[in-house]
C-alpha cells in the first residue's frame, strides 16, 4: 500500500499548526514533532541527557530553549 506524506515546515508564526489542523479536519493523520520533542526533552531521561551534555541550558530543571538552540545550532 502506497502512503503519501506531506511535511509542513516554516518559521515560528507561519501557520504550521493551522495547516495541520486543517489537514486533520480532512482526515489526514498528523505527527507533530514539536509535541514529541517537548515530551522527550521534558522526560527524566531527556533532562538527564541535557544535564550531562548541556548543563548550562537547565535552570531548576527547566529547559532554557533559547540557550539550547544556541548550543545545538552553532558550530
Amino acid at each position: 500500500m502506497d502512503t503519501n506524506v506531506c511535511i509542513v515546515t516554516g518559521p515560528i508564526g507561519s501557520g504550521k499548526t493551522y495547516v495541520c489542523e486543517m489537514l486533520k479536519n480532512y482526515g489526514f493523520r498528523v505527527l507533530n514533532l514539536d509535541v514529541i520533542s517537548n515530551e522527550l526533552l521534558n522526560s527524566q531521561e531527556g533532562l538527564n541527557f541535557l544535564s550531562k551534555n548541556f548543563p548550562n541550558v537547565l535552570s531548576n530543571n527547566t529547559i532554557q530553549r533559547k540557550l539550547l538552540a544556541e548550543e545545538v545550532f552553532t558550530d
